[in-house]
């Protein structure tokens, strides 16, 4: 059903075919990213407003790793590659949302996270000290960090501010080892951000892997 949705030629006319959505937006530079995942997080969230749904999937090319990625960050996991009347595939699976946060992070520091209007399931934001203090929680789970976003102040509230990292996974990497590296970039990322961003909210993208399920 996704698939199909991707398809159609108003959606086809932006983002391309369906298992290249995330073609050209894996720039943690580039706005297009999180629009792309943002897109199909909502059109995911209208299939599981119907109590009968249980699961979406979709299955990109297992080379076609900007799609992929996309998906990732939409809440989609890798389930196993498989033949298709089109050929080798993916198969990756999203189950409905069951919390915001994973529940290794601790209770006051999830109830201290800001959520923003933008923002879906997996993800929040905190200041520079608890954000680190977040990332660290982390350790020893299979909850990867795949992206920092640096918000600030604004008159209409607080904006991006452009300054942002991302962690793509490695193909063939297991979960473990792409959460390790991603929480390592993330937190030189945070410890390296400049005086100008102490006062900065720090946005965290939380993918939705075994522990954050």
């Amino acid at each position: 059903m996704l698939r199909e949705w991707l398809l159609r030629p108003h959606v086809a006319e932006w983002w391309g075919p369906a298992e290249s959505v995330g073609r050209g937006a894996t720039s943690s530079t580039s706005a297009r990213a999180r629009l792309g995942s943002a897109m199909i997080r909502a059109f995911v969230r209208r299939l599981f407003a119907d109590p009968e749904v249980t699961v979406v999937q979709t299955d990109p090319h297992p080379t076609n790793e900007r799609a992929i990625r996309c998906y990732e960050r939409a809440g989609f996991r890798s389930v196993a590659e498989v033949g298709t009347p089109h050929g080798h595939a993916l198969l990756i699976r999203c189950a409905p949302p069951t919390m915001k946060l994973p529940d290794a992070i601790p209770k006051g520091l999830r109830q201290a996270a800001l959520t923003l209007p933008e923002f879906d399931f997996g993800e929040a934001a905190w200041p520079k000290t608890e954000a680190l203090a977040v990332v660290e929680s982390l350790k020893g789970t299979t909850v990867a960090v795949s992206d920092v976003v640096v918000y600030r102040s604004a008159p209409g509230g607080l904006v991006p501010s452009g300054a942002a990292m991302s962690t793509a996974r490695l193909p063939s990497e297991g979960d473990a080892d792409f959460a390790l590296r991603s929480r390592v970039a993330a937190t030189k990322f945070i410890v390296g951000s400049g005086p100008s961003d102490d006062d900065a909210w720090f946005a965290l993208t939380f993918p939705m892997w075994k522990d954050a399920a």
